[in-house]
């Protein structure tokens, strides 16, 4: 199983449309509103990690309105969420 974000630019106005429609691509597992430089980051899973580029191009990239997209591959995907052992406040 391969991971991706991708972090999307809309045309201003229409973060809601974009973010709707990203619901009708299988692949995109979350979508979440953004405030900022991009409007929306979505997490996809494909089978294969040469089909993260298809899907982030011939899918995504194609959805109306959308002005820019960057991919982000995960190396590992878990989704076990691990703890950090030592606090941020020692570390820093």
């Amino acid at each position: 199983m391969a991971c991706a974000y991708i972090l999307i630019k809309t045309l201003p106005g229409h973060e809601r449309e974009v973010y709707y429609k990203c619901f009708y691509i299988p692949e995109i597992c979350e979508a979440h509103p953004l405030v900022g430089e991009y409007s929306l980051i979505v997490k996809i899973k494909t089978d294969a990690y040469d089909a993260l580029g298809y899907v982030a191009a011939d899918k995504i990239g194609k959805v109306d309105n959308i002005t820019a997209a960057e991919i982000l591959p995960v190396l590992e995907d878990s989704s076990i969420h691990q703890r950090l052992e030592t606090p941020l406040q020692n570390v820093l």
